[in-house]
């Protein structure tokens, strides 16, 4: 009897993979137990339609239970997430929900060369320039016409010798998340003709622009990259968005200091 219902169960868990309505699953990671925490006394209560957490709660039980998929995760708020202060712990305790030790990491998702606008650095990556560079943000006041896109935060320049370059190694140590991609989309755009020029350890790219950007797929997956200006004219980027074929969860923080 209790071969059949093992065997029903296995059968049952199959089917919800392949269906992704799974509801059931419980993280195998430890949760510490802290005074401040009643677990007892503490409730989620959705009010109205609650159809957009049943997709989220849907999606994370299959990742967590089959192992595909990919849950994105976009935190919006100020100068502390610009920082990386609350979204990359958000991101650590996420991405290691199984408990085997091993990183549920679906890609960096939206990021921003930040040292190129001479401020804060989130903790999941760092970044550096080159050149001479012009800097916008949403709490200062800008130039008419100038965009800043998702991100709240434009840099630009139109020096043929500038860079600005992404490593997405993280500054809490070895035990981070160390995302990698293998496409990176440069939002932003440009005056005259120019365009970026996208380089990797080995290779250089470049690619036809978009409503949104530029789309480079790369040739295998990195962690860093540097982008320079091609072309003559006004280059400026609003924001990167790198991406990669493996399933796990993607949290991008947004915020401007």
């Amino acid at each position: 009897m209790r071969r059949l219902i093992l065997i029903m169960m296995t059968v049952l868990l199959l089917a919800s993979c392949k269906e992704e309505v799974l509801y059931s699953t419980t993280p195998k990671k430890t949760i510490p137990e802290m005074d401040i925490i009643h677990s007892d006394k503490s409730s989620l209560t959705i009010y109205g339609d609650s159809t957009g957490f049943s997709r989220l709660f849907a999606k994370i039980d299959t990742l967590l239970t089959c192992g595909t998929g990919k849950v994105n995760i976009v935190h919006m708020g100020g100068s502390h997430l610009e920082a990386g202060v609350l979204t990359e712990q958000l991101r650590i305790n996420l991405m290691s929900m199984k408990g085997d030790g091993k990183y549920l990491d679906g890609g960096p998702g939206i990021m921003f060369p930040f040292i190129v606008a001479k401020t804060n650095t989130p903790y999941g990556y760092t970044s550096h320039r080159e050149g001479t560079w012009t800097n916008f943000k949403n709490n200062k006041a800008v130039p008419d016409g100038q965009r800043l896109g998702l991100m709240g935060i434009a840099v630009s320049t139109t020096d043929s010798k500038a860079s600005a370059g992404l490593i997405t190694r993280s500054r809490l140590g070895y035990s981070n998340p160390h995302s990698t991609f293998t496409d990176l989309k440069v939002l932003g755009y440009s005056t005259g003709s120019a365009y970026p020029v996208l380089s990797t350890a080995d290779s250089t790219y470049v690619a036809e622009k978009d409503d949104e950007g530029w789309m480079f797929n790369l040739a295998s997956e990195t962690d860093s990259v540097s982008i320079s200006l091609g072309g003559k004219g006004r280059l400026t980027l609003t924001g990167m968005l790198g991406t990669v074929d493996r399933p796990g969860f993607v949290v991008s923080p947004v915020g401007v200091n």
